[in-house]
């Protein structure tokens, strides 16, 4: 016993004309370079359609990505061209910040309330692909500050409130902090005291890392270069053990982990820390029923 599910003329048209996308992500269609769709034809010349076999039947009480082909090409289309800055989002090249974030979203979702036929019920993963995707278009690329990235001010204080974003003064910084861009968005931007995984320390003036085990395990192995590592806090869970560390020449983030006495590279930089912590915690605070929901 299979399932069919026929699609229409035009359907096919769009196939093969238009095609979809191999993608990346969690919609990929690369498959068909190399393989079709499995079709089931009648003996009497009856209309192609796809087949689901018996031991994986097709489910009747979901609904599916989008109401048609025609609006799942488009849905895709949009989000791609999202990516690359191209076509009917062509407007966000070469922009960033708030209101190109804000933008970027109001047009897909746009896009995706039409494929709906006007109602406005847009399924959850389109809802998450319009405000979480769009999130990259914050920031810029760090020509200004000699980073990765070029963050808008006030950012971080948007986004975890005031007062609770720490800066940090030239006494806080130890000798082997030579990384001019890190001391300056130390001092300038700064980083989040709680970024949910990451607790900063602010206590007490920066450490490194050997001065760091000194005072609290003073029988920790030490990874080579350690008097070159700056601690910045606390990463993940407390019986983890994991330090967040840059190095001070470099301006690279690192995590060490004390029982097992390994370095490995986490982040480019401080800006793409906060970036990340920024986006985690954006991430989280979006409401789907309701802000995501909403065509603006």
């Amino acid at each position: 016993m299979s399932t069919t599910i026929t699609p229409t003329r035009d359907e096919y048209e769009s196939l093969t004309r238009v095609g979809l996308p191999s993608g990346r992500g969690r919609l990929r269609f690369g498959a068909l370079r190399t393989a079709a769709l499995r079709t089931v034809v009648n003996p009497a010349g009856g209309t192609p359609s796809t087949r689901f076999p018996h031991h994986r039947p097709a489910t009747t009480n979901r609904r599916g990505p989008a109401s048609s082909l025609e609006s799942l090409l488009r849905f895709a289309a949009a989000t791609e061209e999202m990516a690359a800055a191209r076509g009917q989002l062509a407007f966000s090249a070469g922009r960033s910040g708030p209101r190109t974030l804000a933008e970027t979203s109001r047009h897909l979702l746009t896009v995706f309330a039409q494929g709906t036929g006007g109602g406005g019920d847009v399924l959850p993963y389109w809802k998450m692909a319009a405000s979480i995707r769009p999130l990259a278009r914050i920031a810029a690329s760090g020509a200004e500050s000699g980073l990765a990235l070029d963050l808008p001010a006030r950012l971080l204080e948007q986004a975890f409130g005031h007062g609770r974003v720490a800066r940090f003064e030239d006494v806080d910084f130890p000798a082997p902090l030579t990384h001019e861009p890190t001391r300056r968005f130390l001092s300038g931007t700064g980083l989040p005291e709680d970024g949910s995984l990451f607790q900063l320390d602010t206590e007490i003036p920066l450490p490194t890392l050997a001065e760091y085990c000194a005072d609290e395990d003073p029988a920790a192995e030490l990874p080579q270069g350690a008097g070159d590592l700056i601690r910045l806090g606390h990463l993940g869970r407390p019986a983890e053990s994991n330090s967040l560390v840059l190095d001070g020449r470099t301006g690279t983030i690192l995590t060490w982990n004390e029982p097992e006495g390994t370095l490995h590279r986490l982040n480019t930089d401080v800006s793409t820390l906060a970036f990340t912590l920024w986006l985690m915690h954006r991430a989280k605070t979006i409401d789907f029923d309701g802000e995501a929901g909403r065509v603006l």
